[in-house]
């Protein structure tokens, strides 16, 4: 509602993004609100009324987390909105929002993965090193999982964009295709980011993550000033995906510093290394029939993971029990 009155208010592209963001403050606030409620019906103790200001007060960098968050996704958009205008904009919009859709769902499953987390963690507190070695194999596992599911979906959006673009927006929005080619590869490079703050949350260090956070908004808003400024929407793009690079080296260093060092071939080396034999075939064949690259491009990938092997016995023996439900 707020959205369509700043639109016919005559504020634009602008007035929607802040409305979004204050509706993301608004939402968090209301849920550390509902949350002390719930718990202050079963719990009236002063002990126990101590418990409710501490969840309070530990909801606060989350609080940080959620604003740097919506910020640091969108301050391209409001930043070329303000220096380049709502048309430029609104083709930089339609190339942007596949990457809101990848972002969706890699938010969805790193936050089923928070609680799990916490709960390997807590069990892990004193115990032997074993325990610590599965949450660096839970983290490892998560992250090569991510990855390697979103790079396919990165390569065949990047070789389909004009395609994609004229048939959900029209053909006046394939302006936007060498912008969605950029933009698509940051959801694979920002999934890590978000899997490295998951666990760096889920260990008691949510402090540490909302700094972070912080800090990689401020970044992005500063390369992505300069960046529009010297390239226009190009520009946007690169300091999009740029900052997620930068944003994605930093957290990793945080997790090898908080939960220890997971390991680069698997988590990093063979699936980027099956993305790039995707891309290097499909590639070459950017001006045939989009069914083709299609084709060529899925049938690829499988080859490199044969070739590469990411999935170990261990990967096998978790899906067995997946579908035997075993634990």
């Amino acid at each position: 509602g707020l959205g369509i009155w700043a639109l016919e208010a005559g504020y634009g592209l602008i007035g929607v993004l802040w409305v979004f963001i204050l509706t993301a403050g608004l939402s968090t606030v209301l849920n550390m609100v509902f949350t002390s409620y719930a718990i202050r019906l079963h719990k009236q103790k002063t002990t126990e009324l101590a418990q409710t200001r501490y969840i309070l007060k530990e909801s606060i960098p989350f609080l940080v987390l959620s604003i740097s968050t919506r910020l640091y996704a969108k301050s391209d958009i409001l930043i070329l909105t303000l220096l380049r205008g709502d048309k430029i904009t609104g083709i930089y919009s339609a190339a942007y929002i596949f990457l809101d859709l990848l972002f969706a769902i890699s938010h969805s499953i790193t936050a089923v993965a928070y609680p799990m987390v916490t709960d390997m963690y807590v069990g892990s507190k004193g115990e032997s090193e074993k325990s610590t070695a599965d949450l660096i194999m839970a983290y490892e596992r998560l992250h090569k999982y991510m990855v390697l599911g979103l790079i396919p979906i990165s390569a065949i959006l990047m070789s389909m964009g004009i395609e994609i673009l004229m048939l959900v927006f029209g053909r006046q929005y394939t302006g936007g295709t060498s912008l969605l080619q950029v933009l698509v590869w940051t959801a694979p490079v920002n999934i890590s980011a978000n899997i490295s703050g998951t666990f760096i949350s889920a260990i008691y260090k949510q402090r540490l993550n909302a700094i972070l956070a912080t800090a990689g908004m401020i970044v992005n808003i500063i390369w992505t000033i300069i960046f529009i400024a010297l390239y226009g929407a190009m520009g946007a793009a690169i300091a999009t995906l740029g900052s997620a690079v930068v944003n994605t080296i930093v957290h990793y260093y945080f997790v090898t510093r908080t939960i220890g060092s997971p390991s680069l071939i698997n988590t990093w080396l063979k699936p980027i290394i099956c993305g790039v034999i995707m891309v290097g075939a499909i590639y070459p064949l950017m001006d045939s029939f989009w069914l083709l690259r299609g084709v060529i491009g899925i049938s690829a990938y499988i080859i490199a993971i044969i070739i590469v092997r990411p999935f170990d016995a261990e990967d096998k023996r978790l899906v067995a029990s997946v579908l035997t439900r075993k634990s």
